[in-house]
């Protein structure tokens, strides 16, 4: 997998990231997903390096990117 990071800083609340949109948080790599149930977890994102779900509240304050993201 290749990105490329065409980082324009914009710290903004999680609730306008749009699904499949990638973000940065606490210098990771993310992409909102839709909402799903994991081992009875909800989750909405994932890390887009190691695969892990996790959940984000729409009051999150994230560094939405604007990224091209190429899946080989």
């Amino acid at each position: 997998m290749q990105v490329n990071d065409k980082r324009v800083k914009n710290n903004t609340p999680f609730e306008f990231v749009g699904i499949g949109e990638v973000f940065c948080w606490e210098g990771k790599l993310w992409m909102r997903t839709r909402l799903c149930k994991v081992d009875g977890i909800l989750c909405n994102t994932v890390n887009i390096v190691d695969g892990m779900l996790v959940y984000f509240e729409n009051s999150d304050r994230v560094e939405k990117l604007n990224v091209e993201l190429t899946i080989r």
